[in-house]
């Protein structure tokens, strides 16, 4: 095989040798997932001077034949570029041979883990339209060989979307889309951008651990208990209400490094371009990230703000994408934070285009979303108010009043933030606690519309309007059943008679 054909992909060829690595620490990672507890019980089980059994072995074995098998995958599995189609082949045993169309090819997207970038490759994903198939994943490729595979298959896809215009008009010529940035985040707006993140999200870290730190503790003979009593013995002169203080104080530096972390590897070097109709990201320290959102397939727009980011000005960008295949979920995010209120106008208007129109005037939802909410809540904080009190607990007693205090009274805000509104070819959804979230939908990508009660919305004549689009559903809550009817019909027919494809 030539460098030439290597570089036009006529010709079948592998990926980079170092995909042997990931191909490899793939299988390990999926084959420690699905044998630990295994491992483990064995392991408990044996006594120190115990051989290895034959249950034992039979596992290495296995462990060793799927190891060989997955190096032996790398040998067979090939790509090249047909007329017509990008082509995989693949198997050891059973060849698969996979066949991928140009005009149903969507994006191509580059990963780079920090390994990759050891190895100066990087993973290729290949994401296609109306498919219930796994996206087409190369391993690793050297990146010169990847940016000529992508540039291929977009000018391929090109080429196809020419080969379908009316030729009844002379000019056929298919201009190269310009990159415009939108807008990029240097190392200072990143750390900005840190602050501003949701700093309780390690909480769930650190009672993860501690339950399981509980547990191995009771599997061992230890108790915890006894523990936690040493340290008080020696705190004693510290009331528990100070050291519940001191405990806090601590742990906030602690979750607010947490967040800085997080999002520089995260978004390290973010930059957000626009390219045609496609939006493009690409960011990241540790794992670098290369990837794109095609108008035709994002689906729901959102955008919003907390109360930290309200006052640097800040905003985060979602879109909400068609996808198929597998770990849809993280697939289907597509998360720009840091923008400004003129990058938001900037990316509705270049993704509506002349559909970005003037809402109607926002209609409220009934005032019984929040009275429900607060019943509940109530009668909880009633029963918990009490028992303190029958047990004389005031201090902790205080301190529920508080949360009941603080609970209502979110409720209240999120009732009075929720709205929608609705112009010739779009659907409005807002929302938010503290901050907000909106959303915007074109009419024409809904694929199906519900009706829900449950028995306090029966009792009223209210009801939660559905509506569903393939990237997830939205929902308008606490409506009158006979305006969800009639916004059930209107929308019908506006999907109904627009002639636009949603993907």
């Amino acid at each position: 095989m030539t460098k030439k054909n290597s570089l036009s992909f006529s010709d079948p060829q592998r990926q980079s040798e170092w995909a042997i690595i990931f191909i490899i620490l793939r299988f390990l990672r999926k084959f420690l997932v699905q044998i630990w507890p295994i491992l483990a019980a064995v392991a408990l089980g044996r006594s120190r001077n115990s051989h290895f059994d034959t249950f034992e072995l039979v596992i290495a074995g296995l462990g060793v034949f799927s190891l060989i098998s997955s190096i032996l995958a790398y040998f067979r599995y090939y790509f090249h570029i047909s007329d017509e189609e990008l082509v995989i082949q693949k198997g050891i045993l059973k060849k698969v041979r996979l066949d991928l169309p140009f005009d149903r090819i969507q994006s191509v997207n580059f990963s780079q883990n920090f390994l990759h970038q050891l190895l100066n490759v990087t993973a290729v994903e290949i994401e296609s339209a109306g498919s219930d198939q796994k996206e087409l994943k190369i391993d690793a490729l050297q990146i010169p060989v990847a940016d000529k595979l992508r540039e291929k298959l977009l000018k391929k896809k090109g080429q196809v979307i020419v080969n379908s215009i009316d030729y009844a008009s002379s000019d056929t010529t298919v201009s190269v889309p310009r990159t415009k940035e939108i807008m990029s985040l240097d190392v200072r707006s990143l750390l900005k951008v840190g602050l501003t993140q949701n700093h309780l999200r390690p909480i769930g870290l650190v009672l993860s651990l501690v339950a399981s730190l509980w547990a191995s503790g009771l599997a061992t003979g230890f108790n915890p208990i006894d523990f936690y009593h040493y340290i008080m013995d020696h705190i004693s002169g510290i009331s528990s209400m100070v050291g519940f203080g001191v405990l806090i104080a601590l742990f906030i530096p602690v979750m607010i490094l947490w967040s800085l972390v997080t999002t520089v590897l995260r978004h390290y070097n973010l930059s957000f371009t626009r390219s045609g109709r496609r939006f493009h990201v690409e960011q990241g320290l540790l794992t670098k990230q290369q990837f794109s959102a095609m108008d035709k397939k994002i689906q729901i727009m959102s955008w919003g703000q907390n109360p930290l980011e309200k006052i640097l000005g800040y905003h985060n960008i979602y879109f909400r994408q068609a996808k198929s295949g597998e770990d849809i979920k993280n697939k289907q995010r597509f998360e720009i934070p840091g923008c400004t209120d003129d990058n938001v106008a900037h990316v509705k208007t270049a993704w509506l285009k002349k559909s970005n129109q003037v809402f109607d005037s926002r209609q409220k939802v009934s005032v019984h979303m929040f009275r429900r909410t607060a019943k509940y809540q109530l009668v909880f904080f009633t029963i918990v108010l009490a028992i303190l009190i029958y047990f004389q607990q005031y201090i902790p007693l205080s301190i529920v009043a508080t949360m009941a205090a603080v609970s209502i009274s979110l409720s209240w805000k999120k009732y009075k933030k929720t709205a929608y509104a609705l112009n010739e070819d779009n659907l409005f959804i807002g929302g938010g606690i503290l901050g907000f979230k909106n959303s915007i939908c074109p009419i024409y990508k809904i694929q199906n519309l519900a009706i829900h009660q449950n028995h306090y919305q029966q009792r009223r004549d209210l009801a939660t309007l559905r509506i569903h689009t393939a990237a997830g559903a939205m929902s308008i809550p606490y409506i009158a059943k006979s305006t969800a009817e009639q916004l059930m019909d209107r929308l019908i027919n506006q999907v109904e008679q627009s002639k636009k494809s949603w993907m």
